[in-house]
């Protein structure tokens, strides 16, 4: 498969981040992935870890650069855990516009949490019969 480096996107903000074009808050970097703080945090410590090889998706990305991702969120988050002392974190990979995808770029959001209402928040509801119902549905035709 032939990789599309990072630095040959222009018009890919990520990618600009990449080489100093943009200014931005770098905290890691090895030869897969580079890291750096959101300028918008969901919370203190909130950490974009992205590909330096430009892919669009979760999906269309080798399994070696995700490997990276995950690899370098563990180190990440020991680092901010170490320091800042979060009770928690989210691990959390939008695809596609209708997901919240802004950039295009594949890119892991490490969000520390310290409270329950900071951070990423997740809204639960009950499960009925209906619900159970249609998981089983779901699980017959998705299951390998």
């Amino acid at each position: 498969m032939s990789l599309n480096i990072a630095t040959n996107n222009p018009n890919c903000l990520f990618c600009q981040i990449i080489i100093n074009k943009i200014d931005h808050y770098k905290i890691y970097e090895n030869e897969f992935v580079y890291a750096f703080l959101d300028l918008f945090p969901l919370s203190k410590g909130h950490v974009l870890i992205i590909t330096k090889h430009h892919f669009s998706k979760l999906t269309t990305t080798i399994d070696n650069e995700l490997q990276q991702i995950l690899s370098a969120s563990k180190k990440i988050a020991l680092k901010i855990k170490a320091i800042f002392n979060p009770l928690g974190f989210n691990y959390l990979i939008n695809e596609a516009k209708i997901a919240s995808q802004t950039v295009f770029h594949t890119h892991l959001h490490l969000i520390p949490k310290y409270t329950q209402n900071d951070g990423l928040i997740l809204k639960r509801s009950t499960i009925d019969q209906q619900a159970k119902n249609n998981l089983l549905t779901i699980q017959k035709k998705i299951a390998f």
